[in-house]
């Protein structure tokens, strides 16, 4: 039997990142949570997570957005089927539709709800647990 799938989770809000994973972990899920896009990619590219969760608001000014992240993820043949769910506040709903045209899986506004999120990742995932 394989492990929990594993989630990343990038954000910058400390706490959001500890509450989502605190959730996904009570779920099932191994969670990888970092606090900017180039952590996310590094993350992304070495350790292969089922799942990324991305805020789209993170600060590009220290690496990558949200949104550039995921144009990198679907540009990379390792990486363009990785399920991406984008998280944003209504009002980047512009950035949002954006990250949909470059392929996120899901988009989920703020302030969300962790389990509507845990739902959508169990959608997209199946249970946390995969027998092989």
């Amino acid at each position: 039997m394989r492990g929990p799938r594993t989630v990343l989770i990038a954000d910058s809000d400390s706490m959001l990142r500890a509450l989502l994973a605190a959730r996904l972990t009570e779920a099932g899920y191994a969670v990888d949570p970092v606090a900017d896009g180039e952590q996310a990619w590094t993350s992304i590219v070495e350790h292969d997570p089922d799942l990324a969760v991305l805020d789209i608001g993170m600060p590009s000014g220290s690496g990558l957005s949200g949104l550039e992240l995921l144009r990198r993820v679907r540009d990379d043949e390792r990486t363009k089927n990785l399920p991406v769910i984008l998280l944003g506040s209504p009002r980047v709903d512009e950035q949002l539709e954006a990250g949909v045209a470059c392929g996120a899986t899901d988009v989920v506004r703020k302030p969300l709800n962790g389990r509507d999120l845990v739902r959508r990742i169990s959608r997209l995932l199946g249970p946390a647990r995969v027998r092989i």
